[in-house]
């Protein structure tokens, strides 16, 4: 009984009130934001129920990708010059999530042969592809500086998104698969959001401002085990993104509902709890960059076993590996880039690495879609599968080749 009553004990239950405090503030944060995004989530299915195509929707998302490549990077060099996550952050929720609500509004009216709607995704991009890198960043921050268990907190934003997720998969159908609703949830739930992040104190703020010619940003593309980090997740997520925002796609092959998407979503992030609360105690064994190794092994099976998925509920099952690897990537990912990353450019850091992953999106879904179309959703898949093992076999055949150099140790 005592060693049950040891497990159950909360992160903060011999901590002073303050440290309590903090812990439930930053958690809040992350439950509201991915409350807030899960709900943003519903972009491919709702080009699809307009009629495009799997290329279609796969230009549409290469476009954002194009967008936060110059959006995220700019975002985060403000951030670290004006000494503020905090306030970027603000602007770049208030603006996106109102952008975002006028999404369904706009579809109706054509500009050329273009949906008006298209083109509002595009610019509300420019302020919604920042904002995951702002709030790791910022979290990660508070994380060391109070420390605090990043992974628990972090959980807290898997839980809320798996919430929204499974909600939605049970309302929408009965709304006749109209996913249109969740543009202005979107907006609703940024709300709460907005006035939470609005309220924290953010000491970081506090440090005055430098111009940027001062901030020689250049420090991070001197960093070799920086730049060969970026290689590795744009090799990874050219697979992985374009296989997940095409899985509507998959979902109708096999007669599934393309309107219960949030069902997957909502399961994944559930099975990335465990894996976020045990960062703690991997991190005493196992360096970060092994671990986004790992994750690597888990989309692949993943996109392997989509390759021979003949109906829903086998898709919602293989979506296990997805939560699996997909929690082991949130734990590491931004912790890693922290470790890396100078103390004055962390942000800027971050947002970089955002920037890459949307270089990585537009490979991914402009030829994705085209990739599929062409071969087919079976094929697709397979190919998606390979692509990831062997990220992760480039990236640890360099870690290993570095050790036979015995070069100095690596930062865990």
């Amino acid at each position: 009984m005592n060693a049950l009553r040891f497990r159950l004990r909360s992160p903060w239950q011999d901590e002073p009130p303050e440290f309590r405090r903090k812990y439930l503030q930053y958690s809040g944060m992350e439950f509201l934001f991915w409350f807030a995004m899960a709900a943003a989530s519903y972009l491919t299915v709702f080009l699809q129920s307009q009629g495009l195509s799997a290329t279609a929707c796969s230009i549409v998302n290469s476009l954002c990708a194009a967008v936060g490549i110059i959006a995220t990077p700019f975002w985060g060099a403000i951030s670290d010059k004006i000494r503020s996550v905090r306030v970027v952050f603000l602007i770049c929720l208030l603006i996106g999530s109102l952008l975002w609500a006028l999404v369904p509004v706009t579809s109706s009216v054509m500009v050329g042969p273009i949906m008006l709607s298209i083109l509002v995704v595009i610019v509300a991009n420019f302020f919604r592809a920042p904002i995951s890198s702002l709030m790791d960043n910022w979290v990660v921050q508070a994380s060391y500086r109070e420390r605090l268990n990043y992974g628990s907190v972090r959980s807290w934003g898997s839980l809320s998104f798996a919430i929204m997720g499974i909600a939605l998969s049970f309302i929408l159908p009965r709304l006749g698969g109209n996913v249109a609703p969740t543009f202005y949830l979107a907006l609703i739930t940024a709300i709460p959001l907005f006035i939470l992040c609005y309220s924290v104190k953010d000491d970081v703020q506090k440090r005055k401002a430098v111009p940027l010619h001062d901030m020689n940003i250049g420090r991070l593309l001197q960093n070799k085990q920086y730049l060969l980090f970026l290689a590795f997740v744009a090799l990874l997520q050219i697979s992985v993104s374009t296989a997940i925002n095409l899985l509507p796609f998959l979902v109708t092959t096999v007669h599934g509902d393309p309107s219960k998407m949030g069902l997957i979503t909502g399961y994944r992030a559930l099975l990335e709890i465990p894996m976020l609360l045990l960062l703690k105690p991997l991190r005493k064994k196992v360096p970060l960059y092994w671990m986004l190794i790992g994750c690597t092994v888990l989309y692949a099976i993943e996109c392997s076993l989509y390759s021979v998925a003949t109906a829903f509920w086998q898709i919602v099952l293989i979506s296990t590996f997805h939560g699996l690897g997909g929690g082991l990537y949130i734990a590491s990912a931004s912790n890693y880039v922290y470790t890396l990353a100078p103390d004055d450019l962390k942000a800027t850091a971050q947002t970089l690495f955002g920037s890459v992953l949307s270089v990585a999106g537009i490979f991914g879904n402009f030829f994705g879609g085209m990739l599929m179309d062409a071969i087919g959703v079976t094929n697709f898949y397979v190919t998606a599968g390979v692509m990831s093992l062997l990220s992760g076999l480039l990236y640890a055949g360099s870690f290993l080749l570095r050790r036979r150099r015995q070069t100095p140790d690596l930062p865990a």
